[in-house]
């Protein structure tokens, strides 16, 4: 059995509706911005590299990501994990964006089963 997964794309302009949601007690987007802060300090510490596994652009305290892909277990259980991946600002709008995603997300959950979700 495989797990299933909601992933989102946060950009900057939806940081607002994020918060303001997180606020009011939504529980995915609570989530997603603890991932996406626990990430931004990660790259603060250790370089990370765009989500879409081509384009080689690595992230840093002085190059931050221009969206994240959060991923949250849509059924979560013992042992399962939410993740923020950066996706840097030339990546963000390609068209195969989600296609690329969701490969990365394959070499981290081989069998994984994922749905992307629109942060409202």
């Amino acid at each position: 059995m495989s797990d299933t997964y909601e992933f989102y794309m946060v950009t900057p302009l939806m940081m607002p509706s994020a918060i303001k949601a997180a606020k009011e007690g939504v529980t995915a987007a609570q989530t997603a911005l603890l991932m996406i802060e626990r990430t931004i300090k990660q790259i603060e510490d250790h370089p990370l590299q765009c989500m879409c596994l081509d384009c080689q652009t690595d992230f840093s305290s002085r190059y931050q990501p221009g969206a994240f892909a959060v991923v949250i277990p849509m059924f979560p259980h013992a042992g399962s994990q939410a993740v923020a991946c950066g996706v840097c600002r030339d990546c963000v709008d390609r068209s195969d964006l989600e296609d690329r995603i969701i490969e990365s997300l394959r070499t981290i959950w081989p069998s994984g089963q994922f749905t992307e979700v629109a942060m409202q």
